[in-house]
């Protein structure tokens, strides 16, 4: 049945479905499984193949024209899901097509880089930039949150040799439901980065920064808030927040930051016991 030698390079040969290594999405294309899966091979009708020129534009999406089926799933999440309505169908007919208005490069679009279209698309026709020419997951998936912001999307984290390999949003999981943003789509290359700490530091009475446990890291923060209040009162200590942090996180950062007695608004003081015994009167 195969019509390609086992080191010539295949494309969209209508035999051969397993070696389409010029394809960025090559072993994880959803047609290809299908294609697979009903055992097609034959083809009654053959159009003109469309040659296009492939664009890179976009740092986080590439397209690749002569992938695209015409199915129209990118035009649809784009505008129904994300409601941004970047990509559409131009022409009619056979010359119909998937371009941005005015055929402008995807950058010059109304894209916010959520990588949606990417996800949904069943071909090569778009790719996530992180995931070009990278099989399946063939690790364990971890399921995972997004700590980007308060929101809690949930994700999982695919690994491969050890390795962080791209992220996957959850299908079912409150509140994204399999979207997300541009920075948990994509932002996870600093957990590879050679310069993260990879461990808890301390000052040194040098003046220098040593590698520590997370215990004595911990001891040594508390002694030194309780030795700057002791010294300088309350009001010497300030906390910054974070618009980035999970909900768990802001509550536990509140509980340390907000006092326990005598400063208290009227909003978190917590009711006396007479005001608790006419309540429950």
């Amino acid at each position: 049945m195969e019509r390609c030698g086992p080191f010539v390079v295949c494309q969209r040969d209508d035999l051969v479905t397993d070696r389409c290594v010029t394809c960025p999405r090559n072993k994880n294309c959803e047609l290809q499984r299908v294609v697979d899966f009903v055992q097609w091979r034959d083809q009654r009708f053959f159009n003109p193949r469309r040659i296009g020129e492939p664009e890179r534009s976009n740092p986080f999406v590439e397209r690749y024209p002569d992938y695209c089926i015409y199915c129209a799933r990118c035009v649809r999440v784009c505008d129904e899901v994300i409601g941004v309505s970047a990509l559409g169908l131009a022409h009619r007919g056979m010359e119909a097509t998937i371009a941005v208005d005015f055929e402008k490069p995807l950058t010059e679009s109304t894209c916010i880089y959520c990588g949606r279209c990417a996800v949904v698309c069943p071909t090569g026709a778009l790719v996530k930039a992180d995931t070009k020419y990278a099989t399946a997951p063939t690790e364990k998936t971890t399921p995972s949150v997004c700590s980007y912001c308060g929101v809690g999307c949930t994700m999982f984290l695919n690994t491969q040799a050890g390795r962080l390999a791209n992220v996957m949003a959850d299908k079912d999981g409150a509140p994204n439901y399999d979207n997300l943003c541009v920075r948990g789509q994509f932002a996870y290359d600093y957990v590879q980065n050679k310069e993260r700490l990879r461990q808890p530091q301390v000052r040194r009475p040098d003046g220098s920064l040593g590698a520590t446990t997370w215990d004595d890291a911990l001891e040594q923060a508390a002694a030194g808030l309780a030795r700057v209040r002791d010294q300088h009162g309350a009001d010497a200590i300030g906390f910054v927040g974070s618009g980035k942090t999970t909900n768990e996180e802001s509550y536990l950062f509140q509980k340390l930051a907000r006092p326990r007695s005598g400063r208290t608004t009227s909003t978190s003081r917590r009711p006396s016991s007479a005001t608790a015994r006419r309540s429950r009167r």
